[in-house]
């Protein structure tokens, strides 16, 4: 029976993209979570970070090589696997990894542009794969949103709400 789970932390580490032994698309990357803990007086401090390495693959791994990049904060849901292996001095050391199903960045602690890909474009024609630009003057710019966005820049271009 697989363990599912659900981790929300930041990318440690750029996404690692490339082809598998299969010749399908495998992605991995470093995630890196701190649990909150209340102290005796009320007040909360960071606990300990733990590190987890997530794997993807096929589309799912295109699309997080095409959306993540290093500190941004994530949602990660698959399956939990843990591997053993000896280290060079014969040390029994613990590999903690997810078999991600789903990827997306964490709305808590941003906002996120979704593109649609037409899949058989991306497929068979690897130029496909350049996410579009955002527009000139828009909230973006090519590292996420600009530092003088507002709530109006974000709601731009929809409609009002109804009621």
């Amino acid at each position: 029976m697989d363990s599912i789970v659900s981790v929300n932390g930041r990318l440690g580490t750029n996404v690692d993209y490339r082809a598998g032994e299969d010749r399908k698309p495998y992605a991995s990357f470093r995630l890196a979570y701190s649990p909150r803990l209340r102290r005796a007086d009320g007040s909360w401090e960071d606990g300990p970070t733990n590190w987890v390495t997530v794997k993807c693959w096929n589309m799912l791994a295109t699309n997080a090589d095409m959306s993540l990049s290093k500190g941004q904060p994530v949602v990660v849901v698959g399956k939990l696997r843990v591997k053993d292996y000896a280290n060079e001095n014969g040390v029994v050391r613990y590999d903690t990894i997810i078999e991600a199903q789903s990827i997306g960045h964490d709305l808590n602690l941003g906002v996120s542009r979704y593109v649609r890909l037409e899949r058989e474009r991306v497929e068979s024609d690897p130029a496909a794969m350049d996410a579009p630009k955002p527009e000139e003057g828009s909230a973006y710019d090519e590292d996420g949103p600009a530092d003088d966005y507002t709530m109006e820049h974000v709601m731009e271009g929809y409609a009002e709400p109804v009621g």
